[in-house]
């Protein structure tokens, strides 16, 4: 089995928005399903592969081939080619709708940090507001330092 990786563009996007360790493990992730799907996929081929071999076998063994049979046997064979061919082709496409799916959790993700930062951020300053407007020592200290400023 070959390793896959996630690009390091990713990566890095993951590592900057949700940090190092939740980004291995979302990197880790989409590894781990690349691989699945893959595996999955050479399964249900050399299965695929196996049970039309074995088919043809029994087939061949029930009687005499003859021209025809064998342009018959030829022709499913193809159909069988193709068929496989396609659930490659489908798996593939699973895989990059996967992928689609983890980036657009990703970019919602991405929007909800933003969105608790600024939250954060506004809290902080409401907060700071109230604590030197409703302190007179802080209103104290904090217009003698706008004195001294000036």
């Amino acid at each position: 089995m070959t390793a896959m990786h996630v690009p390091f563009e990713i990566f890095e996007l993951l590592e900057r928005r949700l940090g190092r360790e939740d980004a291995m493990q979302v990197a880790k992730s989409i590894e781990t399903s690349m691989s699945h799907v893959a595996e999955r996929s050479k399964e249900i081929a050399s299965q695929r592969k196996l049970e039309v071999k074995d088919e043809l076998r029994k087939e061949m063994l029930d009687e005499l081939a003859t021209n025809a049979d064998i342009a018959e046997l030829k022709g499913d064979i193809e159909n069988v080619r193709l068929a496989t061919k396609t659930d490659i082709a489908r798996s593939e496409l699973a895989v990059k709708e996967d992928i689609n799916t983890v980036k657009s959790d990703i970019s919602r993700l991405e929007l909800s940090l933003v969105k608790q930062d600024k939250k954060t951020t506004i809290q902080f300053i409401v907060l700071a507001a109230m604590i030197v407007l409703l302190n007179k020592e802080a209103l104290n200290q904090l217009a003698a330092l706008l004195h001294l400023v000036k």
